[in-house]
């Protein structure tokens, strides 16, 4: 127990943490991981932990991330599921999104409203072959990053019913637009240059906030399916 950030109640409290791995079929969930995320006051003493039990191996430092593709690569062989869900704990973390990728798994993940972002058609300018002065060592971009709630503010927002449910039709405003995500090589300036292609995807339920998601399906995937895959965490 310690404190740290809690996803289940969305502050930091005093808590443990559970990193978990569900299959799940619409109201069907399957639980097939769980790892007890260890928080840095515990990782940094050993004694502690040898004491409570804890393996030598879980004791190594890594982020939640980090234990959640851990167990994603220790199940993944032993079960089917076709798309990778996450809360915004996850899904900020550009390294998890791409390590996803990587692995060549679709996914769904949240975000926050402060994820920049670039049109898709954005290009990388060429560095000068003859340039005065002192030569920049990246290349500049030929539009500027935006963050995902202004892009979406602009985006045409549609009121869907991605599924009906035992209360009656689940539904609310969506949007969503293709971009390339701010999650490539960082430059001089601390910036980072366009990364993946991505759809970013915005909801806005009847007094809630508006939640953000970015998506890896293709560009040509329809808005509603968009919706009803993001929705099924």
């Amino acid at each position: 127990v310690a404190r740290q950030s809690s996803g289940q109640v969305g502050k930091i409290t005093n808590c443990q943490c559970l990193v978990s791995l569900t299959i799940a079929q619409y109201d069907i969930p399957i639980p097939v991981a769980l790892q007890l995320f260890l928080p840095k006051e515990w990782r940094d003493d050993p004694a502690r932990c040898t004491a409570a039990g804890i393996p030598v191996e879980s004791q190594l430092p890594q982020t939640k991330w980090q234990v959640a593709l851990n167990e994603l690569d220790r199940v993944r062989h032993l079960v089917t599921f076709g798309m990778v869900l996450a809360d915004a704990g996850y899904g900020v973390n550009a390294r998890f999104r791409q390590a996803l990728s990587e692995r060549g798994l679709t996914w769904s993940v949240g975000i926050t409203r402060t994820q920049m972002v670039y049109p898709q058609d954005v290009r990388l300018i060429p560095i000068p072959t003859h340039f005065r002065g002192r030569r920049p060592k990246y290349p500049t971009t030929s539009h500027e990053r935006q963050t995902v709630e202004a892009v979406l503010d602009g985006a045409a927002w549609q009121h869907l019913i991605w599924r009906h449910g035992t209360k009656g039709a689940l539904s609310g405003r969506f949007a969503a637009v293709y971009v390339r995500l701010a999650d490539g090589e960082e430059n001089a300036q601390g910036q980072h240059l366009p990364g993946q292609a991505a759809w970013i995807i915005g909801e806005q339920r009847r007094g809630e906030e508006r939640k953000y998601y970015v998506c890896n399906l293709p560009e040509t995937t329809p808005l509603l399916r968009l919706v009803e895959v993001t929705k099924r965490r």
